[in-house]
């Protein structure tokens, strides 16, 4: 199931990468990229909950917890992270007069 989990999200990651270099459409790559992020949440909370059910684990919990602030870290990852490349076309910019 772990295999074939992989290969889903792998074959994800390859899709999200080809409709980059197709598409201008920002709007369309960060609904693509939440779709699959979505997916890969969905899969990785699925197989955390049945590891835990398979060791014996009877409280929910601190599962519930964690995957909460699990979430919320994801989501504000993109807002604090900035790319090199961000930064070097935005100087780009400023000595070009753009």
């Amino acid at each position: 199931m772990l295999a074939l989990a992989g290969f889903l999200l792998l074959g994800f990651a390859f899709a999200v990468w080809i409709f980059t270099q197709a598409t201008d459409s920002l709007g369309f790559m960060g609904v693509l990229s939440l779709a699959s992020w979505l997916i890969a949440l969905i899969f990785g909370f699925r197989f955390l909950k049945d590891a835990g059910s398979s060791t014996g684990a009877v409280s929910k919990g601190p599962f519930s917890v964690w995957s909460i602030i699990f979430l919320l870290v994801t989501l504000q990852t993109p807002a604090v992270t900035e790319s090199p490349q961000d930064r070097l076309f935005e100087s780009l910019r400023e000595e070009l007069g753009l």
